[in-house]
């Protein structure tokens, strides 16, 4: 199954998808519906990627030296938790194009593999609301759990509906 767009892959990756595309395919016919709800959720993560870096290589270093020595290591942890939260979410938008696109089959999509990875760590919130972590930090635990348990419960969705 194969689809014949007008665009790239990179474009589409990249979210130049314009919406123009013969439909060959049922991927591609789905395309159509959705590149909107898609692309906003790329979007939305790569804000927060990017602005997760310019936090963490700009303001993070005076914001750990502020936080005191014993609750440092939370810091990182957190700091970590924020980049798995991303990567994994990215990963699984990514992997939606690539189905939506006809570069995969809808059953590839359904493998282990393309499911919504992390939860263990992407779920915990137990101590993203402390006191000792900056502001940065905190705004940026809350809208990353936001948006993985958005994402997660899309996945789920999706996985129920196919079984």
């Amino acid at each position: 199954m194969s689809a014949l767009c007008h665009t790239s892959v990179r474009d589409r990756v990249l979210g130049r998808y314009n919406g123009w595309c013969t439909v060959a395919t049922m991927e591609c016919s789905r395309l159509e519906q959705h590149p909107a709800y898609f692309n906003g959720t790329y979007d939305e993560t790569m804000a927060l990627l990017v602005e997760a870096r310019n936090y963490m290589t700009y303001k993070a270093p005076a914001a750990r030296m502020a936080v005191e020595e014993d609750k440092r290591l939370m810091l990182s942890c957190e700091s970590l938790r924020i980049t798995c939260r991303l990567t994994q979410v990215m990963a699984w938008v990514l992997a939606q194009r690539a189905a939506l696109a006809g570069e995969i089959t809808s059953e590839d999509l359904l493998d282990d593999e393309f499911e919504l990875g992390g939860t263990e760590v992407c779920l915990d919130t137990s101590l993203g609301e402390a006191e000792e972590l900056p502001e940065g930090v905190r705004s940026l635990l809350k809208r990353t759990h936001r948006l993985y348990t958005r994402v997660r419960r899309l996945d789920q969705r999706m996985r129920a509906e196919a079984a």
